[in-house]
């Protein structure tokens, strides 16, 4: 603080000890808010020693506790001159500029700049300046200066929460997503994240779609809401609970919101966003009646202009599956009148006109768009399926694969060709199809996938597992691949072990996938562990009730469990949602048997 004692003569030691008991008062009486009495120690002290800067500092602070800020400013000013190797008084300027900066673009913000990069140049490790350093540099917008800025202030303060956070909004900014993520993930590995850090990194894991990370991000930051009362992340959880299918949480998460204790506290948006998230939930879980009731409430509020046609697209498909295809096309028809030129709602009301069984005014609607935008692309597409549904099916075939062999993109084009002959059980030519788009794309792992699914119609087993297999070379973790292959083995009652490993790699990847869980039950039925095969087939039944395959499959356990009641309903279930002519011949004659073996208990 005070020069020392030694060395100097014996008067001058009088007077230091001297000024050293007038700061001792001064910090006294600046402690007990006697601004008057503290300043006038001070200049007792600093006619003692004139020189200190030190002295000066600690006047200055004084200044500033007592709103003398023009003596503050001359005070620090002074320190620097006796000292202008001390960081502290330019600190004391900066951090006052910083205050009373006016806006961003001030000009106390940049003496507030200059002042704080002088005492990085003196005091490298100073973190307090870096820390006000990195806050100036963000509200000037400076990116990267904020995020190297807020890296060194995490360096030396690992434990420092709002530099952690500010560090990733400056990436964020920056489109360094990737780079945010691990910065907050650093902040919860040394516990320096709260409420704000979770929410960020879950958004962030979603846009990666990442939904697994981004629904324990979430979780983590519900349990540190103590009251429990922050919508914002249930309404976040419940739309990464929806994308992860985890659509029975989701409806638990939202219910509060929606209808519960919550819903006085929610605001109006929040309220519509919850009724949203909880319809698309509930359209999840099975509950397709609940889902139209919701969306239909939705519709008869005061809905904000863009929610609109997304609301009445969301319940239109829930129409279309209730094969309540009038309605679907009048709800289409209102959102596609909002905006003719949206190829989305052309698409969208297309399909539902073919639903409908008005194909060709479907195809005249398509037609006309197309006149108007002839590359769109996905509309392309939809020309050549509705020509496949009006039965033009060569017609369709050579649009899509002439126009679609020219695109940078061939896959949707040769997807769709392909799909209209696997339609038609002309499997060679789909398969050709494919072989042909794989040559202009030959990374396509969908095309990849679907040569594979053509190859095991026509039973070509080896060659759909080798197709299926270059795909899982390059993508270990595609779930529908590794079901498929599972699937395939099992039904063939072959590899079962083997089997049973790809089943589980796919319901790992994605656990509420009705499909995948059907495919689990159906590996264990036919490892005959009958138990474990009702488990996984309710659980697909739960999320598709109306599926004909899960309800012949639950039929099939049942009856090897002896339930023949159960088997019958639920082949009589399958029959009802059957359409293929083999598949309803094939549950019937199960049905009879079923039937027969309860006739005959009964005598």
């Amino acid at each position: 603080m005070f020069p020392t004692l030694i060395g100097f003569s014996s008067a001058a030691s009088a007077d230091l000890a001297q000024a050293y008991y007038h700061f001792t008062l001064a910090r006294m009486y600046t402690q007990d808010k006697q601004f008057a009495d503290a300043l006038a120690e001070f200049d007792k002290a600093i006619k003692l020693n004139p020189e200190s800067s030190e002295l000066r500092v600690h006047q200055a602070m004084a200044f500033y506790e007592s709103t003398n800020y023009r003596d503050f400013v001359t005070a620090a000013e002074k320190a620097i001159e006796l000292d202008p190797k001390n960081p502290e008084p330019h600190f004391l300027l900066g951090r006052f500029y910083f205050t009373y900066r006016e806006s961003p673009s001030g000009t106390l913000i940049d003496k507030a700049m200059g002042e704080f990069e002088k005492v990085i140049q003196l005091d490298p490790k100073h973190v307090y300046a870096l820390d006000y350093l990195s806050r100036l540099y963000v509200l000037k917008e400076d990116w990267q200066k904020a995020a190297d800025t807020l890296a060194r202030v995490v360096q030396l303060r690992p434990s420092h929460s709002d530099a952690h956070y500010l560090r990733a909004l400056a990436l964020v900014r920056l489109n360094k997503t990737d780079e945010a993520i691990l910065v907050l993930e650093k902040a919860v590995e040394y516990q320096a994240a709260g409420e704000d850090h979770l929410k960020l990194l879950g958004g962030l894991y979603l846009q990666r779609r990442e939904t697994a990370k981004a629904v324990n991000a979430f979780r983590q930051a519900m349990e540190m809401d103590e009251s429990g009362e922050d919508i914002e992340i249930r309404l976040e959880l419940a739309k990464a609970l929806n994308l992860s299918r985890k659509y029975s949480e989701a409806v638990d998460v939202l219910t509060p919101v929606s209808t519960g204790a919550l819903s006085s506290k929610a605001t109006k948006e929040q309220k519509i966003e919850a009724s949203f998230e909880l319809a698309k939930a509930q359209s999840g879980v099975g509950r397709r009646a609940d889902a139209i009731e919701g969306f239909k409430k939705l519709l008869s509020t005061d809905l904000p202009g863009p929610s609109k046609p997304i609301v009445q697209s969301r319940l239109a498909l829930l129409y279309q599956e209730s094969r309540e295809f009038e309605k679907a096309v009048q709800l289409f028809k209102e959102v596609y009148n909002t905006n003719p030129e949206n190829p989305e709602y052309t698409m969208n009301l297309a399909f539902a006109l073919k639903d409908a069984g008005h194909a060709q005014d479907a195809l005249t609607l398509v037609d006309g768009y197309l006149s108007k935008h002839p590359d769109e692309i996905y509309l392309l597409v939809a020309k050549g399926q509705l020509l496949g549904a009006l039965g033009r099916i060569q017609e369709a075939v050579d649009l899509l694969t002439d126009s679609g062999l020219k695109q940078p993109d061939p896959e949707p084009f040769v997807l769709a060709a392909s799909q209209l002959y696997i339609d038609h059980k002309k499997y060679p030519e789909a398969a050709k199809v494919i072989r042909k788009g794989l040559e202009k794309q030959p990374e396509s792992e969908t095309m990849q996938f679907q040569l594979g699914a053509i190859y095991e119609r026509q039973e070509q087993y080896g060659d759909a597992e080798a197709s299926f297999k270059k795909v899982l070379e390059k993508n270990p973790r595609h779930a529908a691949v590794l079901n498929y292959l599972g699937y395939m083995l099992a039904d063939r009652g072959i590899r079962l072990d083997e089997a049973k490993g790809y089943i589980k790699r796919a319901v790992d990847l994605d656990p509420h996938n009705g499909a995948y869980l059907d495919s689990l039950g159906w590996v264990y039925f036919k490892l005959k562990e009958y138990e474990q095969a009702e488990r996984f087939l309710r659980e697909a039944a739960d999320l598709n009730d109306e599926d004909p395959t899960i309800l012949e499959h639950l039929g099939d356990v049942y009856g090897k469990l002896g339930r023949y009641d159960e088997a019958g309903q639920y082949y009589e279930k399958s029959l009802a949602q059957s359409k293929e002519t083999d598949e309803r011949r094939r549950v019937q004659g199960k049905l009879t048997g079923v039937k027969k073996v309860l006739s005959q208990r009964r005598q």
